[in-house]
């Protein structure tokens, strides 16, 4: 199985007259070999806390309001802001 995972590694690189079919077979069969099969790797979850998402939606409101006062979209942006930064407020207060 070595010299085969060997000559789609060449194949792979010289992949100029392959079609996608058979690249895609191959680069499958590369990975499996590489890493092994991952169907028991369990990813783990991130945690959002309140904080983090009231940050994010600030974040988003000041870029917003920057990117209009420089020009664009002048009258959408800030009423996108005003809307992200009273969910930042209600999630802040409940």
């Amino acid at each position: 199985m070595g010299y085969r995972f060997r000559s789609d590694a060449i194949a792979l690189h010289r992949s100029r007259g392959m079609s996608k079919r058979a690249r895609k077979a191959a680069e499958h069969l590369i990975w499996r070999q590489l890493f092994g099969d991952l169907s028991d790797f369990v990813p783990c979850p991130k945690i959002h806390t309140v904080e983090d998402e009231i940050t994010g939606l600030l974040r988003r409101a000041q870029t917003l309001r920057d990117l209009a006062s420089r020009g664009m979209c002048v009258r959408k942006y800030p009423k996108e802001a005003t809307r992200l930064e009273a969910q930042a407020k209600s999630l802040a207060s409940g």
